[in-house]
């Protein structure tokens, strides 16, 4: 997440960005999970795959070399599927692993409104096979 950036350093990061090159990668979710304090229900990976991690990384890099703030928290891939959920949900069982070829990345913008986050794809980049 690069919080708040004008339109000219969206514009660099999008133009660095499409200069990686790093072939797809199997994801294979096989966690889950509710963080309590924050409310956010997640799935997750045990093992994240080498190609999300050097994608990640190249991807800070950067944007910290653009000026971006970067975090210090280490990187946690997950997909969140609920947001201030309430009370207690039921995640999948220990054991599921679902897997699927990650061929592309994308830019997200985050906006929010009513309530909600809504995220908008603004870019996609192929990832070389």
């Amino acid at each position: 997440f690069l919080g708040e950036v004008s339109a000219e350093k969206e514009k660099a990061l999008s133009l660095l960005a499409g200069r990686i090159r790093q072939p797809g990668f199997t994801l294979t979710l096989d966690d889950a999970g509710q963080w309590l304090r924050s409310r956010v229900v997640w799935l997750g990976m045990r093992q994240p795959p080498r190609g999300l991690i050097q994608l990640a990384n190249m991807l800070r890099s950067q944007a910290a070399r653009s000026g971006c703030f970067q975090s210090n928290r280490p990187f946690h891939p997950h997909i969140t599927l609920l947001r201030d959920a309430s009370e207690a949900v039921t995640i999948p069982p220990p054991g599921f692993n679902w897997s699927y070829t990650v061929t592309e990345f994308t830019l997200y913008a985050s906006s929010f409104a009513r309530g909600r986050t809504r995220y908008t794809p603004l870019k996609r980049w192929a990832l070389t096979q």
